[in-house]
């Protein structure tokens, strides 16, 4: 139908130079998202979930303490997670890193280094039956 017209000598409505510059700019602003997405993702939580909508992991940075956590769901409502931790102590500010086994809700065992007055890195190991 398009030939028809073109070859009886109608010109076709010529589309609106407006429509044309902000299609333009859409495809530009997709480009440059696509090129963003595929070098970095950049949030402030990450959850990935399994098939039946489970956290699985979840990575956070949220007031000053940065954690990866690894979830697993158990039956009957138990459940178990393992915690990375890295964030400024809460008494002195020292920068702190640890590892968090988590059962239940509760701390199980963790291991944690940060920084002494010394200077010097301090490490310390807990277990729930330490408690």
């Amino acid at each position: 139908m398009v030939d028809e017209e073109r070859s009886s000598g109608e010109t076709p409505n010529p589309v609106d130079p407006s429509i044309t510059e902000r299609m333009a700019r859409v495809e530009r602003s997709i480009a440059a998202l696509s090129d963003t997405l595929t070098h970095q993702v950049r949030t402030r939580r990450l959850v990935v979930v399994d098939e039946d909508d489970n956290e699985r992991i979840v990575g956070s940075a949220d007031h000053g303490i940065a954690e990866l956590r690894i979830e697993l769901p158990t039956r009957a409502g138990r459940h178990g997670s393992l915690a990375l931790v890295a964030f400024h102590g809460s008494f002195d500010g020292s920068p702190t890193i640890g590892v968090d086994l988590w059962a239940d809700g509760n701390s199980v065992a963790g291991l944690s280094a940060w920084l002494g007055e010394d200077g010097g890195w301090k490490t310390g190991l807990h277990r729930d039956e330490d408690r």
